[in-house]
């Protein structure tokens, strides 16, 4: 027996990996962005300002003034109105919640290791969770997904204590632990269903088809709850950053999202291929279904499966995170059987032979993926200067300019997170009427858009004007009325706004006026790096450098 220090050394390193690169992750993001931490997105910055006004005034909204369902994580944005409520609105708060759920993944996979797979094997298990999902840039995201995935792992190990019984055996029921965290997955991120529904598929084939349905029925309670409350305040049942991100164009798109996923993160189709491998060389040897490291094979491969066709992958590597850490989990459970190893037979020693060179093989897939990974690494700081230097300009500038004014704009996180505004969101995720045309309506003419943006009392709007034609609206153009931009600011090495260029609009002559002379004295704020323009009659523009 190894002394309890050296048993927990794999653990503590793969946590210094993890803290060293979230600290070099920060280290280079704060000297791109003047010492300001920013998010590598705009979209924390959604469930921030839910929080803060929440917090502070009570409304869950991104507006201080109104409800609005726009968060695709009730639990996460619940979570970070109770730390502000404690600690004060700290821009810090979702970093250091991150960082903790994130450090958490590690030893709860440690501990089920530590019986079955030798301390360098789980070291490098760990690392390649780091490493491969990533976890630091899935930190530096500032979003609920290091708790989903820490919730995913915890339901998956629960099911398969509950599952994996001997042979003849049957299953134990739905433990209240089990059916806690089935009821919280769902808040975390919508997705949490798909594990849900495998594991109550799993325990119907089992012989407890009530322990299923009682999981499926502890998820969909507080799932129906909320939507009936976002249905009551006259939202969809759906939060609209769910629905209007992840709603297919058609049946054509639908079914052909599963291998664009696939080709978009190679990682996961990767993982997908080997644990896939290691499901089929079970089942072909005929060995116990029931078993845990066929157990979470099958529960990974299911879930994975439901997500590719159904869900999204990619924009930061943050949607399949928790796809990631599940899988690679279940590929060393099963690489390493432990005690459970067969033993005694003619073909042991073949089979040990096999999985040596099985090992062998998938520590060298999971090197090219790393090698791939490195790219995140890189992205990520540049990530931050991106929204530094557009969406943290862009509110900065309407907080000073249009305080408690309506605006409409595409990006809506910052913008309402340092700006208390009345905000028109054209992508619909936090204006119902945007939202009914891009769901309802479907075809979103220019003047639909143009109605809506009139009818919310703004005069003047930042887009980007390559979104017209696609994201705001079918017709390929800009509202009549909005005529040319009054400006742009344009930055360079983009890998994290929604475009290069923001455009700046305003509806009549007099707010043309005001908003050009506001820009103008704002202009020597913008830091280095945005190029900020006055545009001309026919649409060409002036830039100056900053």
């Amino acid at each position: 027996m190894k002394p309890d220090g050296r048993r927990h050394l794999p653990l503590a390193a793969a946590l210094l990996v993890l803290w060293a690169a979230v600290a070099g992750l920060l280290r280079q993001a704060l000297a791109r962005t003047g010492g300001h931490l920013v998010y590598a997105l705009d979209d924390p910055y959604i469930h921030m300002a839910i929080a803060k006004h929440m917090a502070l005034h009570g409304v869950w909204g991104v507006t201080p003034f109104e409800f609005g369902s726009s968060t695709s994580s009730p639990l996460w944005t619940a979570l970070l109105a109770l730390a502000y409520r404690i600690v004060g609105v700290r821009d810090a708060v979702p970093l250091v919640l991150n960082l903790v759920l994130a450090s958490a993944c590690l030893p709860l996979i440690d501990a089920r290791l530590r019986a079955r797979v030798p301390g360098p094997a789980r070291f490098v298990t760990l690392v390649a969770v780091v490493v491969l999902t990533p976890l630091p840039v899935i930190v530096f995201c500032g979003m609920e997904h290091p708790l989903h995935a820490l919730a995913t792992v915890g339901i998956a190990f629960a099911a398969v204590a509950r599952l994996a019984t001997p042979r003849g055996q049957p299953a134990s029921g739905a433990s209240p632990g089990l059916l806690a965290l089935a009821a919280l997955l769902p808040l975390i991120r919508y997705e949490g269903l798909f594990v849900v529904l495998v594991v109550a598929a799993l325990f119907a084939a089992r012989g407890r088809p009530r322990d299923g349905a009682g999981l499926l029925l502890a998820a969909v309670i507080p799932v129906a709850l909320y939507g009936g409350y976002g249905v009551g305040h006259g939202w969809f049942a759906i939060p609209n950053s769910v629905l209007v991100k992840g709603a297919p164009e058609g049946l054509a798109e639908l079914l052909g999202r599963a291998p664009r996923n696939l080709m978009k993160s190679r990682a996961l189709a990767g993982v997908m291929a080997v644990a896939g491998l290691l499901w089929l060389g079970a089942a072909l040897r005929r060995r116990d279904p029931w078993r845990p490291d066929r157990v979470l094979l099958t529960l990974f491969l299911a879930t994975a499966l439901l997500h590719v066709q159904f869900a999204d992958v990619g924009w930061f590597y943050r949607y399949d995170a928790y796809l990631m850490v599940l899988g690679l989990t279940a590929i060393a459970w099963r690489l390493f059987p432990g005690e459970e190893a067969e033993a005694g037979s003619a073909s042991a020693a073949a089979r040990a032979r096999g999985l040596v060179a099985l090992r062998v093989g998938v520590v060298l897939l999971a090197a090219v993926l790393a090698w791939r990974r490195t790219v995140a690494f890189e992205q990520t700081p540049i990530a931050s200067q991106n929204i530094y230097q557009q969406p943290y300009q862009m509110a900065s500038f309407l907080a000073r300019a249009y305080p408690g004014q309506a605006v409409a704009v595409n990006d809506i996180g910052l913008v309402n997170y340092l700006a208390d505004l009345h905000c028109c969101d054209l992508m619909g995720l936090a204006t119902m009427p945007i939202a009914r045309l891009r769901l309802v309506t479907r075809h979103r003419r220019a003047a639909d858009v143009d109605r809506v943006v009139r009818e919310s009392g703004a005069r003047i709007a930042i887009a980007y004007e390559s979104w017209f034609g696609n994201q705001y609206i079918t017709e390929d153009r800009i509202p009549a009325r909005w005529g040319a931009p009054v400006a742009r600011w344009a930055i360079r090495d983009n890998v994290a706004c929604g475009g290069d260029t923001v455009s700046f609009f305003a509806f009549d002559p007099a707010a043309r006026e005001t908003l050009a002379a506001r820009l103008q004295a704002f202009a020597p704020r913008l830091p280095h790096g945005v190029r900020s323009g006055e545009v001309t009659a026919d649409r060409r523009t002036l830039w100056s450098q900053h």
